[in-house]
């Protein structure tokens, strides 16, 4: 409400945010509730994990203003999805892009966006074509945000490439 005072403009809300979502569906709908009494402006959520996307979550969040989310997918490949220790499986991947599609059609929300991580230099020829496969046959329309991975200091990730000189992508 303060940033709406101050900006009178402002016309969408962004959230960047991966675990919104995952907020039980009790806080969810309070949210739902207040955000459309009160701030009434349309809404979009990125970072949307799909682990924690449902039907009744996002169709609660649709009504309340969300009119576009981005998931984030990271890899078509186990392999990678494994390395980047991303709990969960391909198959709740695609459920989820179908939730998110069905809410695009429904309430005419902007296609879903996916976040799909490139230049790994673990991934092998058969990992990308995997993944590939895995994009193409997800329903559409849908828009394809692609990061080139980085690692950031004290994470895992860095450790590893720390640990592992001839894959090292940190400073180059």
């Amino acid at each position: 409400k303060a940033a709406r005072r101050t900006y009178p403009f402002i016309s969408t809300i962004v959230f960047y945010d991966d675990n919104f979502i995952a907020l039980p569906f009790e806080y969810l709908k309070e949210f739902a509730l207040r955000y459309a009494q009160e701030i009434r402006l349309p809404f979009v959520v990125f970072g949307l994990h799909p682990n924690f996307i449902t039907e009744d979550k996002i169709a609660l969040l649709a009504e309340a203003g969300m009119n576009r989310g981005r998931m984030g997918i990271q890899s078509g490949s186990k392999k990678i999805l494994d390395f980047y220790n991303r709990a969960t499986t391909k198959e709740k991947i695609i459920a989820s892009a179908e939730i998110l599609a069905r809410a695009a059609r429904k309430y005419r929300m902007i296609p879903p966006a996916y976040d799909i991580i490139s230049d790994n230099p673990l991934e092998t020829g058969d990992d990308i074509r995997e993944s590939l496969a895995f994009i193409y046959g997800l329903k559409r329309p849908f828009t394809l945000t692609i990061f080139s991975l980085r690692a950031f200091a004290k994470t895992a990730l860095w450790e590893y490439f720390e640990n592992h000189p001839e894959n090292d992508i940190r400073f180059n």
